[in-house]
């Protein structure tokens, strides 16, 4: 039974494409966007629950450089889930299956450009901050 179960890990070589790829991708990115959304709502909660020196005294907190990184993190992860999320509609609502491995190099340099240019403005706007 149990080896029933995993019998899907051993085949993972075998069915390996960039379409799968994504497919896990688009999972974990939501996985993961949803875990984020609970600690955000935690860390803006602190006003309310805590009052607004506490608020104000996390938010100073959140303009470290470990977090800004992880702040340009999030935003390719929604990027990337976003347009991979418009890839899919697209390939299903318009037929477009076969064009799949075309979309997801348009979406990745989409993407690629989205980021670059969201990451920098954020790393601007950092350095100015601290400056």
């Amino acid at each position: 039974m149990i080896r029933k179960l995993f019998a899907f890990i051993i085949e993972i070589p075998d069915n390996f494409h960039l379409e799968m790829l994504c497919f896990a991708g688009q999972r974990l990115s939501g996985i993961l966007l949803a875990l984020y959304l609970f600690a955000h709502i935690f860390v803006i909660s602190t006003a309310t629950l805590w009052g607004g020196d506490a608020f104000t005294a996390v938010m100073k907190a959140m303009h470290h450089p470990v977090l800004i990184v992880l702040e340009i993190l999030l935003f390719a992860g929604v990027v990337a889930h976003m347009l991979n999320g418009i890839r899919i509609i697209l390939g299903d609502f318009f037929a477009l299956t076969k064009a799949q491995k075309s979309m997801i190099s348009i979406i990745a340099l989409i993407g690629f450009l989205v980021v670059s240019i969201g990451g920098f403005i954020m790393l601007y706007n950092f350095s100015q901050f601290h400056s």
